[in-house]
């Protein structure tokens, strides 16, 4: 039977430990500041038994906030050694931590220390935090601090924040999580295609007859772009799906993959090196648009280390679990489709073969001659390229 106010009441004065309901301890709530009681004890007692959920601690602070409001004195140092009692005194003093609508960050700056919670205008927190900025350049060096951003943020803070290190700091150490997000991107086109961009816009892929998409799931990191996607696959197009995991466009209503490679990780540049291993093996490939649009030396070159009998299906199927019949059904479907585009994610590039895979993929596609064929990463957003772009550039 759970306890009404009276006997929750009686439980704190006696010290018992009692199960505590929202109902009960807001009907005593309500008694005690209607009654002008005593309200510290009853604040201390309760502090220590109600669970940490909203249906009990915002009750907790209305009666915290009344004895502000009456100026009443509330000490809770000796408390704060528990860490229910130091949640609740900022918790007290910011509405939005228990689900109000008012206040900001500001109002949330508090140091803790030795057990207490001591709050501190935003003020005199940004100037501690400029000061230390300071004494660690002097003891360190100037190059000591350093910035990165996220390409989530706005175009705008991103800027701010390199400008705070170069022109704050005096240094260049700023880069923002496309290092490690879209630099091997950046690099792997740069170096077969003379570019770090995508080579196709991606309403394009309505015109796609075969999409090879590899270490992405559109339908949760890119969802606008995935219903075009499952838009051109309703209109024929296939897809093959290169990822360890079973993602909806493996099969979902209406949608269903033409294949399937559930490689291994660790095991993608095999995979497109078997791709390329069979289109090249089976006379796939267009010789005169080779010979028309690519360095012929380096595509000898290529086309030799591709044909060693490690790349074949047969033995990327023992490293990679992808069975042979299927690496060979996938390549002949992508090899022979006259619109073939491929799309690519963080599964791709967030590897160390990053760039060694991105490389694979932009010479299994080749140089794009028309819009709807091609290699593209399916960045975040356009911040990725320009942030990566614009940072670890020399003063």
């Amino acid at each position: 039977m759970r306890p009404n106010a009276d006997q929750l009441a009686r439980a704190f004065a006696e010290g018992r430990k009692i199960a505590v309901n929202p109902e009960s301890l807001a009907t005593l709530v309500d008694r005690q500041i209607a009654g002008h009681s005593s309200h510290a004890s009853l604040l201390t007692a309760a502090i220590a038994a109600v669970p940490l959920r909203y249906g009990y601690w915002k009750h907790i602070k209305r009666l915290y906030k009344h004895l502000e409001a009456r100026s009443e004195s509330v000490e809770l140092t000796d408390l704060l050694r528990d860490e229910t009692v130091a949640m609740t005194k900022v918790m007290a003093s910011d509405p939005l931590s228990i689900g109000g609508s008012a206040g900001s960050i500001r109002d949330r700056l508090v140091e803790r220390t030795e057990g207490a919670t001591i709050s501190h205008a935003w003020e005199a927190a940004i100037r501690y935090t400029a000061t230390r900025f300071r004494e660690l350049q002097e003891k360190y060096g100037r190059k000591a601090i350093g910035g990165i951003t996220s390409s989530r943020c706005a175009i705008e803070e991103v800027y701010v924040v390199q400008q705070l290190i170069r022109a704050g700091f005096h240094n260049n150490n700023v880069d923002t999580c496309a290092r490690v997000c879209h630099s091997p991107t950046g690099y792997g086109l740069k170096q077969t295609l003379g570019t770090s961009a995508g080579t196709q816009p991606f309403n394009s892929v309505e015109e796609a007859d075969v999409i090879l998409l590899i270490g992405a799931n559109p339908t949760d990191g890119h969802p606008v772009f995935a219903s075009q996607m499952k838009q051109a696959i309703r209109k024929g197009a296939k897809i093959i799906v290169v990822d360890p995991r079973r993602i909806d466009l493996v099969r979902s209503p209406h949608i269903q993959a033409s294949y399937h490679l559930p490689l291994q990780p660790g095991t993608n540049v095999p995979i497109i090196n078997a791709l390329a291993h069979v289109a090249i093996k089976e006379g796939l490939i267009d010789q005169d648009y080779i010979d028309e649009r690519c360095d012929l030396e380096s595509f000898v070159a290529w086309k030799k280390q591709i044909l060693k009998p490690e790349n074949s299906p047969e033995m990327v199927a023992e490293i990679s679990g992808v069975p042979a019949d299927v690496i060979r059904g996938a390549a002949r479907l992508y090899a022979g489709a006259d619109n073939g585009a491929i799309y690519y994610g963080l599964g791709v590039s967030e590897h160390s073969q990053g760039s060694t895979m991105v490389m694979g993929m932009a010479n299994l596609a080749g140089p794009p001659t028309r819009t709807w064929t091609g290699t593209n990463p399916m960045r975040r957003s356009r911040r990725m390229t320009r942030t990566w772009t614009g940072t670890n550039r020399k003063i």
